[in-house]
């Protein structure tokens, strides 16, 4: 069987992850697959095995791949987009199937203006009328495009993402930061309200803590701007950039406490690697989270920045409170196995071609 995926986003921080577990879902059985990749220079990384690679220049979401797309998708069984970066003409391929990783970009946290909210709401509809079969992530997830696009929640099936063992786990390496850290992790987009994580940092007792940021503003919404310039003065402030999961493994490995304060969420996928490498997380208090994390995060209002400080005081000084987080957050990551999301995307994936 031939699947060709839409693999542009391979080398980015959360659809990459997932669009590189789903070619590795793939290898080893009987798919042939075909990656649309952003540049040729990038094809040796990609050469392995089944995996031929196909390039395609139009960055993802711009208007011009609605028109190209049909163009450089070849003959196919299969065409999986891992997000709504699809077309709403034909194709050459017998089925598509797409994944949605949240529905942020049409809901009300998001700070668009009337023009990128209606591209956004096309994309979103693009994807779901024209896909055999609809993956969310999340329950959550699921229940947002049901509730926007009610004509199409028959189509979306729940396949929520794998955390692999082999990449996040405990590593006895420290990353080369002198002082106590608080980690934070994820694009800096305003609804990641980093700006809560800064001022639990300057609210919570030890004046040593540092806060380390891993993460940077891109996007198909733009990072904070000016917030970013005044916040880049502040001594008590490490902005990281993106990280190689190695590097991400170890600053999970030697925080604190992983500071996950958003408004609005997908899945998480930061509290999952967190929990991997031995890492208490203290989150928003918003269903996606809660649905991810279970009972093994302490839980804040995203709006309240004094209970994320008098919890990152707790995990601090409650050795058993910290044993506890530790101990669920390890048993939490096991409900997230790649077997079971290998099983159930390639279900997802095939339908009822076999």
């Amino acid at each position: 069987m031939h699947i060709t995926i839409d693999a542009r986003m391979v080398h980015s921080s959360g659809i990459g992850r997932y669009t590189r577990s789903v070619i590795k879902a793939l290898q080893g059985k009987d798919f042939r697959q075909t990656l649309l990749i952003p540049s040729s220079c990038e094809r040796k990384l990609l050469h392995v095995g089944n995996i031929e690679t196909k390039c395609f220049l139009i960055p993802p979401y711009h208007p011009l791949e609605q028109l190209i797309l049909p163009l450089v998708v070849p003959p196919s069984d299969v065409f999986f987009s891992p997000h709504i970066t699809t077309t709403a003409l034909p194709l050459r391929a017998r089925r598509r199937v797409v994944t949605i990783h949240d529905a942020f970009h049409i809901s009300n946290i998001a700070r668009f203006g009337r023009a990128k909210r209606f591209y956004a709401r096309f994309l979103y509809k693009s994807a779901l009328a024209t896909a055999d079969t609809v993956i969310a992530v999340s329950e959550f997830t699921r229940s947002e495009l049901a509730h926007f696009f009610p004509r199409y929640a028959g189509k979306i099936t729940v396949v929520p993402n794998a955390l692999d063992p082999s990449v996040f786990f405990h590593d006895p390496v420290q990353p080369e930061l002198k002082r106590p850290y608080a980690l934070f992790v994820g694009n800096l987009k305003p609804h990641k309200n980093l700006l809560a994580a800064v001022r639990a940092l300057e609210l919570q007792g030890d004046q040593d803590l540092t806060l380390a940021v891993a993460g940077t503003a891109s996007g198909l919404l733009h990072g904070m701007g000016s917030e970013l310039e005044t916040l880049h003065r502040n001594p008590r402030l490490i902005f990281l950039g993106n990280q190689e999961d190695i590097a991400l493994r170890r600053l999970y490995s030697h925080a604190e406490c992983l500071v996950l304060p958003s408004f609005y969420e997908g899945f998480g996928y930061p509290a999952l690697e967190a929990m991997a490498c031995g890492t208490p997380v203290i989150c928003s208090a918003i269903p996606p989270l809660k649905e991810t994390c279970g009972d093994a995060a302490l839980f804040c209002d995203p709006d309240c920045p004094e209970a994320f400080a008098k919890a990152i005081e707790a995990v601090r000084s409650d050795s058993i409170l910290r044993a506890r987080l530790i101990r669920a957050g390890t048993e939490r990551v096991r409900v997230f196995s790649p077997i079971r999301f290998n099983a159930e995307t390639l279900a997802a994936l095939v339908g009822d071609m076999h």
